[in-house]
């Protein structure tokens, strides 16, 4: 899962990644509900913190498989939950 800091990039991810029979979505934090996946990974949230993309004198920078290099952190968080 990937959370990003800004509304506008998870939208270019989002249409950057889609594929046909394969579509990518971007949802407000708010509208998420990560129990699921906590309960899914022993009690933790694993997640992508995108801080921005790659770019240099305007020109986007891409990476391995032609993809956009982003700029993330790996994080992991351990949750209790309630019954």
């Amino acid at each position: 899962m990937s959370v990003y800091l800004s509304p506008f990039d998870a939208y270019i991810a989002a249409a950057f990644l889609s594929k046909p029979g394969e579509q990518y979505h971007a949802i407000p934090a708010y509208e998420f509900d990560p129990r699921e996946l906590i309960g899914d990974n022993g009690g933790r949230l694993h997640y992508f913190l995108h801080c921005g993309w790659g770019r240099v004198t305007g020109n986007w920078l891409l990476g391995e498989r032609e993809a956009l290099l982003a700029y993330t952190a790996w994080i992991q968080s351990g949750y209790h939950l309630k019954p």
